[in-house]
C-alpha cells in the first residue's frame, strides 16, 4: 500500500456564528463589521492510498489529483464567502471540522480507479489550527 498527498491552497471568509448581537452592539460600527467575519488562507492536503499501477508507475498522477480537487472543491470555495456563496457548504454550520468533513464527502463522491481510495483530508486554517478526517473503514458517507 502506498500513499500520496497533494497540497492546494484557497482563501475564504465566513460569518462567525459564535458572536452574539450584544457583543456586536458594544463595539463601534467599524469594529462590529470586522468582528462579524473571519477569513483564512487554508491549506488542504488530500491523501490517497492504493497500489502502484505497474504500467505507469503511479498510484495517480498528482496533476490529475490537483485537477480533481480544483473541480470539486477549490472552485467552489476559493475567494468565496462560505456562509453565502460556497456551494456544498450552504446551509451548514461553518467550522474547521465541518468544512474538513464536507470536503472529504465532496472528494469521496469522485470516481477514482478501483485501486485508488481517498484516505485522508487535512485542513489547516492557521499556523496552529488544523483538523484532519479519514474514513478508515472505507464506507461511503452520505
Amino acid at each position: 500500500m502506498i500513499y500520496i498527498t497533494r497540497k492546494v491552497e484557497f482563501n475564504a471568509v465566513y460569518a462567525m456564528a459564535s458572536l452574539t448581537d450584544v457583543a456586536l452592539e458594544t463595539t463601534s460600527a467599524n469594529q462590529a463589521e470586522y468582528y462579524k467575519w473571519e477569513g483564512h488562507d487554508y491549506e488542504l492536503y488530500v491523501t490517497l492510498k492504493g497500489e502502484i499501477n505497474p504500467e505507469d508507475g503511479y498510484l495517480l498522477d498528482l496533476k490529475i489529483l490537483k485537477a480533481i480537487i480544483e473541480e470539486n472543491v477549490t472552485s467552489q470555495l476559493d475567494h468565496k464567502n462560505l456562509s453565502t456563496q460556497a456551494g456544498f457548504m450552504l446551509g451548514k454550520p461553518i467550522s474547521l471540522e465541518s468544512l474538513c468533513l464536507e470536503i472529504f464527502k465532496q472528494l469521496q463522491s469522485v470516481c477514482f480507479d478501483n485501486d485508488v481510495q481517498l484516505y485522508k483530508i487535512r485542513l489547516v486554517a492557521a499556523e496552529h489550527e488544523a483538523v484532519y478526517y479519514n474514513n478508515m473503514d472505507g464506507s461511503v458517507m452520505d
